[in-house]
């Protein structure tokens, strides 16, 4: 037997309504699994058929259920009656999958996104000297489908953007066969105007800018001349889930690898957005006293009567997938985000 397996990118409705047929099988589970522990303390053994004939009333109670398929709400009833005796240690066992449910479908139509990173040992992100060819060797590693990166990188690039010509109001001739990333920048202030000098590059084969609702209009009619795409999310700042759940839908990105400096690496790890963390260690020691980090964010709250070295809630943890040591001594560490 030959199997296959095919990517599906639902689009926002369809997410939300996966969502909430999830939402409604979850109800579904836990209310027959109230009626089977009620039953087992009174002595009785409810059957699969006797928890079947309870789903037409339930229907009443949540009308969400008419909006499922009955073959669905009957595989529910499967999975919740059919354990029998063993009821108590096989609702423990799925407690935390079914509570869980709806995080995981959300997870799922969001791209796995990647901190790629250089620093000194004590930790600053400029300052030493850095090879960039071995640096961009390694973003090989994760087939990225799309470059996130922070506004400020380009705007430095701003004085090297030769004028626009009539070249930038053309649009672009789209390959399917072309496997180069897209490049996405958040830019809700509209301040880059350098995106004619940036499709020059032969490094992305398609833009999109990241806008908000209080973006200026005569930016998003700039964007719109020169064919740059636009996702408009968030009131005063750009919602980043809903902007990769965006990249996800529209442009099927699966891997996005972030590339900037702390504030934005900042605001992706504590909205939880952050799959991976690699850092390349340099061996230079540089100091100083202005802050310059991969991570920038306001400081968490010390938890209430914590012990030394305990942490402040909210860190986040990570866990170690691989080592490697590079030309001249750089060590190169790569980490999965803990959930």
């Amino acid at each position: 037997m030959i199997s296959y397996k095919y990517p599906i990118f639902p689009n926002k409705i369809t997410q939300w309504m996966l969502a909430e047929n999830l939402d409604a099988c979850r109800w579904l589970y836990n209310r027959l699994l109230q009626d089977l522990n009620e039953a087992k303390e009174k002595g009785i053994k409810l059957k699969t058929y006797d928890t079947q004939n309870l789903i037409p009333s339930l229907k009443l109670e949540n009308p969400k259920l008419n909006q499922v398929y009955s073959k669905v709400l009957q595989m529910v009833n499967y999975s919740d009656a059919s354990f029998g005796d063993d009821v108590g240690s096989r609702a423990l066992q799925d407690a935390a999958v079914h509570t869980s449910i709806n995080k995981r479908v959300v997870d799922i139509m969001l791209p796995r996104v990647i901190l790629h990173n250089a620093v000194s040992l004590d930790g600053r992100i400029d300052g030493f000297p850095m090879d960039l060819q071995q640096y961009y060797e390694l973003i090989s590693i994760w087939k990225e489908d799309a470059t996130l990166a922070g506004s400020h990188t380009f705007l430095k690039a701003a004085s090297v953007a030769p004028p626009e010509d009539e070249s930038a109001f053309v649009p672009p001739k789209m390959d399917p066969g072309d496997k180069r990333a897209i490049l996405v920048i958040p830019d809700s202030r509209g301040r880059i105007r350098t995106w004619h000098y940036l499709r020059t590059l032969p490094y992305w084969r398609h833009f999109v800018a990241l806008c908000s609702k209080s973006t200026p209009g005569d930016y998003l009619e700039y964007l719109k001349q020169r064919h740059i795409d636009c996702i408009i999310t968030g009131e005063d700042h750009v919602d980043l889930r809903t902007a990769l759940e965006e990249l996800y839908s529209r442009y099927a990105v699966k891997v996005v690898r972030v590339d900037s400096g702390g504030t934005l690496n900042g605001l992706l790890l504590r909205q939880g957005l952050v799959n991976e963390v690699s850092v390349l260690i340099y061996p230079s020691l540089v100091g100083g006293e202005t802050t310059s980090s991969i991570f920038r964010a306001p400081d968490l709250p010390a938890a209430a009567g914590a012990a030394p070295g305990q942490g402040a809630e909210g860190t986040i943890s990570l866990k170690l997938m691989k080592t490697e040591k590079l030309r001249g001594d750089v060590m190169f560490l790569r980490y999965e985000v803990r959930r």
